[in-house]
């Protein structure tokens, strides 16, 4: 079981990091924190997009430092992680752009959907992608 969460990435609160905790029985101990972003600009209310395949850990999320969407792995558990993929060239998530990521163990597929706006009239478009 892993639980991806936000926290202040430096003592002044100026930026948020996103972070690990995992748990092997079921929810009765847990693991120390595992600092999965170093940028101090995720999304407070990210990651909503998660999943896990066995030692596959897998997450999805904004970062406001360019208003893009990243995807991790990690194929230990979650102990340490490849370098981010910035998925979205898109610049301007704003506060529509939360992804969420769904994967299929069948199939071997990732699909992450988001929000974001196009413009400044609020214009909305959704974002797609799908991947192995």
């Amino acid at each position: 079981m892993h639980v991806f969460y936000t926290a202040p990435s430096d003592y002044y609160w100026s930026g948020f990091d996103l972070f690990l905790k995992s748990s092997t029985d079921n929810g009765l101990t847990w693991s120390n924190a595992n600092h999965v972003t170093y940028s101090g600009g995720v999304e407070e209310t990210t990651p909503k997009a998660a999943a896990a395949n066995g030692t596959n850990v897998y997450v999805a999320y904004a970062d406001r430092t360019t208003g893009d969407i990243y995807f991790k792995k990690s194929t230990d558990s979650g102990i340490s992680w490849s370098a981010p993929t910035r998925l979205t060239y898109i610049g301007n998530l704003d506060d529509y752009g939360e992804p969420s990521l769904v994967y299929s163990p069948g199939t071997g597929y990732f699909h992450i959907i988001s929000g974001f706006y196009v413009d400044s009239t609020y214009y909305g478009e959704l974002y797609y992608k799908r991947g192995h």
